[in-house]
């Protein structure tokens, strides 16, 4: 329901005289609105499973805290570095970019899941 108020928000001030907006663009940005939504509701889901499918069973509730410290702590980072980053206005830039999702691909990649009972 949220998003449907606030993609008519964004709807309103796009078709505004103001903004220049026009019936296609009203369309333009519903529709985009709706792909990011699918998309990021599907990205939400996948990384859920993949969070619980790989704690450890009897100690899950420390897995799940130590994952949200860890995921504060990233965005804090994340958010420091894209500023560090803005600050440079050159195509270096995006080969920063490259090389923070690359490490995180790597650091991904090493994650194992924890042995199943027998």
């Amino acid at each position: 329901m949220n998003f449907l108020v606030i993609a008519g928000l964004w709807a309103a001030l796009a078709a505004s005289p103001a903004a220049g907006g026009s019936a296609g663009s009203i369309a333009v940005l519903i529709g985009g609105l709706l792909v990011f939504g699918a998309v990021f509701a599907l990205n939400s889901s996948v990384h859920s499973y993949l969070l619980l499918a790989l704690t450890g069973g009897e100690k899950t509730s420390a897995d799940v805290g130590f994952y949200y410290a860890a995921n504060a702590a990233g965005r804090l980072a994340g958010t420091l570095l894209s500023g560090w980053c803005a600050t440079w206005r050159d195509t270096r830039r995006l080969l920063r970019a490259g090389v923070f999702l690359l490490l995180a691909f790597i650091l991904t990649r090493a994650i194992q899941p924890p042995p199943q009972p027998v």
